[in-house]
């Protein structure tokens, strides 16, 4: 519309009451649609299902819908790679596990994932510390004290945003120090 006309009329998508955009001004664009939470993004996922599965079976859904996280969020396929392993957990240990992939109280995204060696530890949402590796100053891998240095969690997508932080799809499963048998 130009300087001292009125927009057309338009109506918002799901709504009867139309839209209009003061003299001067473009009518605003159509609402969005609402912005999932981590959780909700979690389970609305078919490659992380398992994720899905062990965060309602401890009744962290709820948790996770609430305040800031930073999700560190492995694949089916990371979970699979260890399924004799986590069939020898007790429940508390499998918990441990879990919380060992959540930082609580703020939305950490990849650029501030920290690079430097000897700086570059997460204190996770159980307590206990992940180490972030980066290759060329870009974080590459997550890492607990019991992964492996031969088979480190990469991240395959990272700063997934949800409404209540974010998430970094990884390809293995965080082990704190003294989960493996």
């Amino acid at each position: 519309a130009s300087p001292g006309t009125e927009a057309p009329v338009t109506s918002a998508p799901g709504t009867e009451a139309p839209v209009t955009a003061s003299p001067g001004t473009e009518a605003p664009d159509p609402p969005t649609a609402e912005c999932q939470s981590i959780a909700e993004q979690a389970c609305g996922s078919e490659s992380l299902s398992f994720l899905c599965n062990l965060i309602t079976e401890f009744g962290l859904v709820d948790v996770l819908n609430d305040d800031t996280w930073t999700v560190f969020a492995p694949l089916n396929e990371a979970f699979e790679e260890i399924s004799e392993v986590l069939g020898t957990l007790d429940n508390s240990t499998v918990l441990d596990v879990l919380l060992f992939h959540a930082i609580a109280g703020e939305a950490v995204f990849s650029t501030d994932l920290p690079c430097e060696a000897g700086n570059n530890l997460l204190e996770m949402y159980n307590g206990k510390d992940s180490r972030t590796l980066c290759v060329d100053d870009v974080p590459t891998y997550q890492k607990g004290a019991d992964n492996s240095d031969d088979n480190l969690p990469a991240f395959t997508t990272v700063d997934v945003t949800a409404c209540n932080g974010v998430i970094h799809i990884i390809d293995g499963v965080l082990l704190p120090p003294n989960t493996l048998p």
